[in-house]
């Protein structure tokens, strides 16, 4: 796979910024010599001066690889380019889509050694294998080289931790809520066991006799009785 030479954007857009090779290498932190060697195509631009590189140009990643002079994003002022992230996210993209190394080196015509050489952080991709895998994956450059497809590892450890805690918590819970019900359980129990006893007992006892009506106390009897303690007087002439 063949790399694209960048020397020439590199030196126009140096000069339209009128950057002196010296305070372009001062950013970048290298010598005046590479910089010179990067435009004349003497060495090839690695992945982790690309950011830097589009930055100090004020251009975007993508303005960058396409040679435009644009700035068409800010993700490279932002963000910075961190390694094993990025290649943990090459990693998790071809995990993601269910394939082995075997299978990824087939379609991309990629040499499967050094997918196995990028997935334990041995090596890095060149730009032109960057590029190929962003159109393989479908994703743009920034998306890639910063890793935005996946949650940096600290956001993943930081979920890890909080589910553990929601764990934590409804464990807690299971204890009080298991022992309400044991005592709701055993209270039915207790319920069933006495009440049909108690309900024989009380079938059991026999049953009081009614009061017995006397005449006295009839209706018949007091109308046609005479009250107690008085005498019929009779009246002769």
């Amino acid at each position: 796979m063949e790399e694209t030479l960048y020397g020439s954007f590199i030196r126009q857009r140096r000069k339209e910024l009128s950057i002196s090779q010296q305070e372009l290498a001062d950013v970048l932190g290298c010598t005046p010599q590479a910089i010179s060697k990067y435009e004349n195509n003497i060495s090839p631009i690695y992945l982790e001066i690309l950011g830097p590189l589009a930055k100090a140009l004020q251009v975007d990643i993508t303005s960058f690889l396409l040679q435009k002079s644009e700035k068409n994003n800010d993700l490279a002022d932002k963000l910075d380019f961190d390694r094993n992230h990025f290649l943990d996210t090459l990693t998790f993209l071809r995990e993601q889509r269910l394939l082995t190394q075997k299978a990824l080196s087939e379609k991309t015509e990629i040499p499967s050694f050094k997918i196995t050489k990028w997935e334990t952080h041995k090596a890095l991709p060149t730009v032109s294998e960057f590029m190929h895998l962003t159109e393989f994956y479908h994703l743009t450059y920034e998306e890639l080289y910063f890793g935005l497809t996946q949650k940096h590892p600290e956001q993943e450890e930081e979920k890890i931790v909080s589910s553990e805690k929601k764990a934590k918590n409804y464990r807690k819970l299971i204890l009080p809520i298991g022992i309400a019900l044991l005592v709701l359980i055993l209270v039915l129990v207790l319920v069933l066991v006495f009440l049909p006893s108690s309900t024989n007992v009380s079938s059991s006892l026999p049953a009081s006799p009614l009061p017995s009506s006397s005449p006295a106390s009839s209706p018949d009897s007091t109308l046609t009785s005479p009250p107690i303690g008085l005498e019929t007087v009779v009246i002769t002439n």
